[in-house]
């Protein structure tokens, strides 16, 4: 079977139907395998990366990691919620290889990106969010904690729109 998906609204609903929710990801990845990988559209691209981590094919993801180069995600690195420096993903591709993450510069670059974005909007704790997973993965543990906490305080679970607290 295969899908073709023409715009965004088409790649949610494809999403959503062919069972990504339950962790397979075969069918949207053959819809998103339609579309070129040149693609403009941010939000394709984004889930052709978020498809191809799933399937394990870093091959797939470094290329669309490529084309999106110096341009952000559409908010789905680590269930953020807020675009990130496509650079992110490259460096959760090192540790999710076992590849050592703390001496490359580009991923130095790519956290300092995002660093200053933090820094643009101080008072964004999804952004502060992301920066903590990313310092994380590049084994800054005490930085990461430090973050992590501090966007918690800035953002109590019980008003995250992205995480709501469960009140069962």
């Amino acid at each position: 079977m295969h899908y073709r998906a023409d715009t965004k609204r088409d790649l949610r609903q494809i999403a959503n139907a062919l069972g990504v929710a339950k962790g397979d990801n075969s069918a949207l990845s053959s819809a998103i395998a339609g579309s070129p990988p040149s693609s403009v559209d941010t939000e394709a691209l984004t889930f052709r990366i978020v498809a191809a981590l799933s399937d394990r094919n870093w091959k797939l993801a470094n290329e669309v990691i490529q084309v999106m180069s110096g341009g952000e995600d559409d908010g789905y690195f680590a269930y953020g919620g807020v675009p990130v420096p496509t650079s992110c993903y490259s460096i959760l591709i090192a540790r999710l290889q076992g590849r050592q993450t703390g001496t490359n510069s580009s991923f130095a670059a790519a956290r300092q990106q995002l660093g200053k974005k933090v820094q643009t909007m101080p008072g964004d704790a999804t952004l502060l969010r992301q920066l903590a997973v990313v310092d994380a993965l590049l084994n800054q543990k005490e930085t990461a904690i430090s973050e992590a906490k501090q966007a918690a305080e800035m953002l109590p679970i019980s008003h995250d729109k992205i995480c709501p607290a469960y009140h069962g």
